[in-house]
């Protein structure tokens, strides 16, 4: 799995980021990974939809968010490997049973049911996972 070390605050995470005005969500997972990493991908799947609780994140400057994560699984087919300087400070490839201490618990679960689900797309209401 290929984690960012975020130069924003230090913690690992998939290469991701904000939907461009007009700009479909596949399309912007192919932008921000190319722009964060260098790599050419092709989406394959949405691995789920994410929001609720666990999605509400404080920036390092005190800036409050709350994440709508749409989770593409993607697959690399060109493009050379590099670091963004504005917002990386490392890429790295770890094995799915060794995922660094600092990941993201989020990033975590998006990894888990992408790793778990092949063929679900996991998006929950009322608590509870609705799978196709």
């Amino acid at each position: 799995m290929l984690l960012q070390l975020r130069s924003d605050d230090g913690k690992w995470g998939l290469p991701g980021g904000a939907l461009e005005p007009g700009e479909e969500p596949a399309e912007a997972a192919v932008r921000e990974v190319r722009e964060e990493t260098g790599l050419e991908v092709v989406p394959e799947r949405i691995v789920g939809v994410y929001c609720g609780a666990d999605s509400f994140h404080i920036y390092p400057n005190g800036d409050k968010v709350a994440f709508l994560a749409i989770v593409v699984g993607c697959r690399v087919v060109g493009g050379e490997l590099r670091i963004d300087q504005d917002e990386s400070l490392e890429l790295r490839y770890f094995s799915l049973d060794q995922l660094p201490d600092s990941l993201f618990p989020r990033h975590r679960t998006y990894i888990q049911h992408a790793r778990d689900g092949a063929k679900t797309t996991h998006f929950r209401y009322q608590g509870k996972v609705i799978s196709p």
